[in-house]
C-alpha cells in the first residue's frame, strides 16, 4: 500500500526532528557540487547552499524551542502519549549558535594600536535611487579613514582625502564597472585602477594600493557578477589575480605593488564561502578574516534598491600575514552591501 506524504513524515522517529536543521545544513553541501557552476541558475543554487547551513544553525534555537512546545501539546491531548524528554535537545541550541557564528562586538577588539592604517573597501550601487554621491561621500568621510576604494557608484569628493586614481575616462560598458582610490591628504599614496578583466563578456578592473615601506599590497575587488546576466567572467577574473598571488603574498609585479609584497585581498568578490571562486583564491595561500563572522558577516542585499535583509556574505577581507586586528561592516547609503572597514598594522 503506497504511502502518503503525511504519513511518511509521521513514520520518522522523533529523535530526526529537534536534528533536522543540522541534518539540513548537512545535506546542502553535496547539494552545492551537484549545481552546474555555467548557467546563471546554477551559481544561485549553489550560493544559497553554501550559505543556507549557517542560518539554519542560527534559526536552529527556535525550531527546537517549538517542537518542544509542539511534542508537549501532543502529550498532554492524549493519554497513552508520553512526553519525550524534549530538554536535552534543547542543549542543541549552544552548538548550533556557536558554529552559526561569533558577533564582532564579541570577536573585535574595540581599541587598536595607534600606529594602524584604516583602509575602507565600498561597493555602493550604481544604480541605487541615491542619484547624489554627497550623502555617501560624507559618510565614507567620516570613518577618518587612510585609503578608501569606492566601487559602482561615482565617487568625486571624500572630505579629507583625495583621489588618486580613477577609471572614469575609460569606456565602461556600464556606470557599475567604475572603480576609484582615495588617500588621506597627508598621504604619500601609490594607486592606479587596472584595465578590465575577466571573460569577453563580462569584465571588472581592480583597484591596487601599496604601501611601500610596510610592502603592503591592498587588491581592491570587484569580480564579475555571476548573476542576472553572465556567469562566465567571475571565474576568470579571480584566475587572474591568483596567478599574482603565492604564500599570500604577491608572485609577480602588479604595478605599483612588486613581487613579495603582503595581500591585502578586499571588497566584493561577488561569491560565498566555501565557493569555486573563493576556494581559488584561500588556495594561494591567503585566509578569510571574516570566516567565524559566519551569518554575521552576510553583506548583501542591505538596501540600496534592494530589501534590507542581508543573506549573503560577498564582501570578503582575504590576507597574507598581515596583522589586522579589527574588520568592521557597515552600511553605507544608497549602498546594496555593507562597507568593509578595517584596522592593519603596517
Amino acid at each position: 500500500m503506497k504511502r502518503t506524504p503525511i504519513a511518511l513524515i509521521r513514520s520518522l522517529p522523533r529523535w530526526f526532528w529537534p536534528v533536522l536543521p543540522w541534518f539540513s545544513a548537512l545535506a546542502c553541501f553535496p547539494l552545492s557540487w551537484l549545481c552546474p557552476l555555467d548557467p546563471v541558475w546554477g551559481q544561485v543554487l549553489s550560493a544559497g547552499f553554501l550559505t543556507a547551513p549557517r542560518w539554519f544553525l542560527f534559526f536552529s534555537p527556535i525550531w527546537l524551542l517549538w517542537w518542544w512546545w509542539w511534542t508537549r501539546r501532543q502529550a498532554h491531548r492524549s493519554e497513552h502519549d508520553r512526553a519525550p524528554p524534549t530538554r536535552k535537545w534543547l542543549l542543541l541550541s549552544i552548538p548550533s549558535l556557536i558554529l552559526s557564528g561569533y558577533p564582532p562586538r564579541l570577536s573585535e577588539p574595540t581599541t587598536v594600536p595607534h600606529d594602524a592604517v584604516r583602509l575602507v573597501t565600498a561597493n555602493v550601487n550604481s544604480f541605487s535611487d541615491h542619484d547624489s554621491p554627497i550623502e555617501m561621500e560624507t559618510a565614507l568621510g567620516a570613518l577618518d579613514a587612510d585609503v578608501i576604494v569606492v566601487i559602482e557608484q561615482r565617487a568625486t569628493a571624500i572630505p579629507g582625502m583625495r583621489m588618486v586614481a580613477h577609471n572614469f575616462d575609460d569606456e565602461l560598458p556600464r556606470i557599475s564597472h567604475a572603480t576609484a582610490i582615495f588617500c588621506r591628504e597627508d598621504m604619500d599614496c601609490e594607486a592606479r585602477v587596472t584595465a578590465e578583466f575577466g571573460s569577453d563578456s563580462m569584465k571588472m578592473p581592480m583597484g591596487i594600493v601599496r604601501f611601500p615601506e610596510a610592502k603592503i599590497c591592498l587588491l581592491g575587488m570587484h569580480a564579475p557578477p555571476p548573476i542576472p546576466y553572465d556567469s562566465s567572467g567571475i571565474q576568470p577574473y579571480v584566475e587572474e589575480v591568483a596567478r599574482h598571488i603565492d604564500a599570500g603574498r604577491m608572485a609577480l609585479d602588479w604595478l605599483p605593488c612588486r613581487v613579495g609584497d603582503r595581500v591585502v585581498l578586499s571588497g566584493d568578490l561577488n561569491a560565498v564561502p566555501w565557493s569555486r571562486a573563493w576556494s581559488t583564491l584561500i588556495d594561494q595561500g591567503l585566509s578569510d578574516r571574516l570566516l567565524t563572522w559566519g551569518v554575521w558577516g552576510a553583506s548583501w542585499p542591505t538596501g540600496g534598491g534592494w530589501p534590507n535583509v542581508p543573506f549573503f556574505q560577498l564582501d570578503h577581507v582575504l590576507t597574507g600575514p598581515v596583522d589586522i586586528p579589527r574588520v568592521q561592516m557597515i552600511r553605507v547609503p544608497g549602498s546594496d552591501h555593507k562597507a568593509v572597514v578595517m584596522d592593519v598594522i603596517p
